[in-house]
C-alpha cells in the first residue's frame, strides 16, 4: 500500500497496522485518516477549565445577589413579623388575622394593637422595626389582667389551652391560677370558661408587670 503527502511517500512494504508522520499529520492506512499531533489539547483543557469556572463564578455571584434581595423583599419583612405574633387569630387588633396584621405593621401600622403578645411581642418589634414603642403606645398602658376565682373553678383546663402565652396553670380537676407576671389581658380564657369563674381586674402591679416583660430575653 502507498499513502503520499506532498513530496514524500510511505513505503509500499509498510504493514497495513503501520502509519507515517509528515510535518506533525499523523496518517493512518488503516482507517485512512489523518490526525493532528500538536498543541491543541494542552490549550484546549485549561479553557474548558476557565470557563467552567467563570461560569461557576457568574451564577454564584447571581444567587448571591437574589438572596440579598429576598431579604429585602417587603414580603419577607413581614413574613418575620407575623413568627413574632403570637397566631391567635383573634382580630383583638382589628385584623382579620396575624397574617394581614402583619401586613399593616409592615405598612407602619402601630405595633401595640397586639393585645395577646401583650409587652413581650411589642417589645420584639420594636427591635426589628426599630421603633419606640412608647411613641407609638395606643393600647391601654395599663392592661387589666385575667383573675380566676378559685372556689368555682372546676379545673376543666379549657383556659389554659384558650392561653396564648402560657399565663394559667393548673392540674386536671383542680383549680387553675394566672400567673400575673405573663397575662396580657387578652380576654381569650374568658369565652370557654364553662362555670364563667375568669374576671379582668387592674392589677395593683402593672408597672412591676410591665419592666418584668421588658426585660426578658
Amino acid at each position: 500500500m502507498t499513502c503520499s503527502i506532498g513530496r514524500t511517500k510511505c513505503s509500499e512494504s509498510v504493514p497495513r497496522s503501520s502509519h507515517c508522520v509528515y510535518n506533525g499529520w499523523h496518517v493512518s492506512s488503516r482507517f485512512s485518516r489523518i490526525q493532528r499531533h500538536d498543541v491543541i489539547a494542552p490549550i484546549l483543557i485549561p479553557t474548558l477549565v476557565l470557563s467552567s469556572s467563570a461560569f461557576l463564578l457568574a451564577c454564584s455571584v447571581v444567587l448571591t445577589e437574589r438572596v440579598l434581595r429576598s431579604k429585602q423583599r417587603p414580603d419577607n419583612l413581614i413574613t418575620r413579623i407575623n413568627e413574632l405574633l403570637p397566631q391567635t387569630q383573634c382580630a383583638q387588633c382589628g385584623y382579620p388575622g396575624c397574617l394581614p396584621y402583619a401586613e399593616a405593621v409592615a405598612q407602619g401600622e402601630s405595633i401595640s394593637l397586639c393585645k395577646p403578645g401583650g409587652v413581650t411581642t411589642q417589645s420584639t418589634l420594636s427591635t426589628l422595626l426599630n421603633r419606640s414603642i412608647e411613641d407609638e403606645f395606643q393600647s391601654d398602658p395599663h392592661p387589666p389582667i385575667a383573675r380566676i376565682r378559685e372556689s368555682e373553678c372546676i379545673g376543666c383546663g379549657l383556659c389554659v389551652a384558650a392561653c396564648p402565652v402560657d399565663a394559667i396553670v393548673g392540674a386536671p380537676n383542680y383549680l387553675h391560677t394566672v400567673l400575673e407576671l405573663h397575662c396580657t389581658g387578652c380576654e381569650l380564657c374568658i369565652p370557654p370558661c364553662p362555670v364563667d369563674c375568669i374576671d379582668l381586674v387592674q392589677s395593683n402591679d402593672v408597672d412591676r408587670i410591665r419592666s418584668h416583660a421588658f426585660s426578658e430575653p
